[in-house]
């Protein structure tokens, strides 16, 4: 029986504004009513589909006290209505009897023929029934509103470093994975992206490209070879030109500052994207900004709050 207050055949599944398909109804009565509940379609054909709703009715009914079936007539053609006429039947109508009981008894002769063979090919309509329904019951495991994680277990499978970091974070990273391909290069796509996941504010500025010292193998700098202010200049630390990445993030809360430290998993995660949003050619540098409170301070073995160089400075 269908779990609820009143049976299903009682409910308004149609209003004036829809015309649900009869699989997305037998889908949600699978899903949110009974799991078990015993569907049978009914197809009656196309004629009256113009002006009407794709679902004609849903009745219930119990053969033999049995369980209680779901009957959902719909508007739509067997596959009987697919064949060639005259296959089980020949065309008797239009012979040279005109006497109107033989006609009536042909024509009640021919539907029932019509009746058995429909009920011949019920059973293959109903396998092709159950498989849109059982595509759609799946189709819905993946949705947004779905509890069950079954998209957050499909992105583990392909990227295992999900698995490694807190419930919370790997779902925002999923959902927000059909947008990542327009994040990639753009800076201002990357702060929303970075925002969005890591859900604090995130700014980027941008740093001048300073080069220490540089290997000279191929003995560019050497006397008579080197052009002062082309290929030489007289001090080796300078600025090439380029810019290089800062990524502001913050401010932190006390509580999630341990995601951030060198190490963990939730770190190792946040490279890897840096890396695959920015070119190739960018430094990336890092600048976590956490909250200022009074007395935050406090030594305790169980507190991961104190971490040196991101809450506590000497």
């Amino acid at each position: 029986m269908l779990n609820g207050d009143g049976s299903f055949t009682d409910r308004k599944y149609n209003q004036l504004q829809t015309d649900f398909r009869v699989e997305a109804v037998a889908a949600n009565i699978l899903k949110y009513y009974d799991s078990q509940a015993n569907i049978y379609i009914k197809r009656i054909g196309l004629n009256d589909r113009a002006y009407l709703k794709d679902i004609k009715g849903i009745t219930s009914s119990s053969y033999d006290l049995d369980e209680e079936n779901i009957i959902i007539e719909t508007y739509r053609e067997g596959i009987y209505d697919y064949l060639p006429e005259g296959i089980f039947h020949p065309p008797s109508l239009g012979a040279s009897s005109t006497n109107i009981d033989s006609v009536v008894r042909e024509i009640r002769k021919q539907k029932a023929v019509e009746d058995d063979a429909r009920k011949f090919f019920q059973p293959f309509e109903l396998e092709f029934f159950y498989t849109h329904v059982s595509a759609l019951l799946k189709e819905s495991e993946f949705d947004a509103e779905n509890k069950n994680n079954a998209l957050l277990e499909f992105a583990c499978e392909l990227w295992p470093v999900l698995r490694k970091i807190d419930l919370k974070s790997a779902k925002i990273l999923v959902h927000i994975l059909p947008f990542i391909h327009e994040v990639r290069g753009n800076k201002n796509w990357i702060e929303k992206f970075l925002s969005a996941f890591l859900n604090v504010p995130v700014n980027i500025s941008f740093l001048p490209n300073v080069v220490e010292e540089q290997d000279d193998k191929e003995g560019v700098t050497a006397l008579g070879n080197a052009r002062l202010g082309v290929t030489f200049i007289p001090t080796g630390k300078h600025m090439d030109g380029d810019r290089n990445w800062m990524i502001n993030i913050g401010t932190i809360p006390y509580d999630e500052i341990h995601r951030y430290i060198p190490g963990s998993s939730f770190r190792e995660l946040l490279r890897e994207l840096y890396d695959f949003f920015t070119p190739v050619s960018v430094k990336i540098f890092e600048n976590f900004i956490t909250e200022k409170k009074d007395e935050s301070f406090v030594l305790s073995v169980d507190n991961e709050l104190n971490r040196l160089g991101y809450s506590t400075f000497l």
